[in-house]
């Protein structure tokens, strides 16, 4: 009766371990910053609504406004978006209604428009600093892993950014991308509507955010 004897090769070994080392760091890079997995990551598309009519109080979107508000539909076309969220104004909801309409989704707003606040009709008028507080609340409250887009107002956009974790840095100039200047509406370009901030937030509580234009 024979025995067999098996010889372990050193170098087919070394191989095999190489390969393994190889794939644990693929998985720890697809993990992300901090440790992360991509799939517990939120992430908030905002911007601002598209172009109003000034001339008219109720502020509603311009035709070229509404062109905007059709080409963002290509613009986020294959990201996921689990919600759709706007102010408590028309031009914010109509900003984003094509983006909701070709998801199937619904634009969710905070407050409604034409709700009761303080005893008073939430309407186009209204301040956007109504809207601050409970569209922060919302954002904060989304599951990990979803992707939400807003539209915001000029005096409520960069509140909101920063109250959800983007960066905020005083040395932070009109060139770059990946911070706000100020948390409020003083340091805000009231003049562009092409906007769009990405906001990543980990678990960990570790944010990124970049800047990009759409509808040019």
């Amino acid at each position: 009766m024979r025995t067999l004897i098996h010889f372990i090769n050193p170098r087919a070994t070394l191989s095999r371990l190489g390969a393994l080392f190889a794939a644990a760091a693929l998985l720890g890079a697809c993990a992300g910053i901090g440790g992360a997995p991509e799939a517990e990551k939120t992430t908030v598309y905002v911007l601002r609504h598209a172009e109003p009519d000034f001339k008219n109080p109720e502020l509603p979107l311009t035709n070229q406004g509404r062109a905007r508000a059709e080409k963002l539909v290509a613009f986020l076309a294959g990201i996921p978006i689990a919600h759709v969220y706007a102010t408590h104004t028309d031009r914010t909801r109509d900003t984003v209604t094509p983006l909701a309409r070709a998801r199937g989704l619904q634009v969710k707003q905070f407050p409604p428009i034409g709700s009761e606040l303080d005893g008073k009709i939430v309407g186009n008028r209204t301040s956007g600093a109504v809207a601050i507080k409970p569209l922060i609340a919302a954002l904060k409250a989304l599951q990990a892993g979803s992707t939400a887009v807003v539209a915001g107002n000029s005096g409520n956009l960069y509140p909101v950014l920063a109250g959800i974790g983007a960066p905020v840095n005083s040395a932070c100039t009109a060139e770059r991308s990946d911070c706000l200047p100020c948390a409020t509406r003083k340091c805000f370009d009231g003049k562009r509507f092409n906007n769009v901030w990405k906001l990543t937030l980990g678990r960990d509580g570790q944010a990124t955010l970049s800047r990009t234009t759409y509808g040019d």
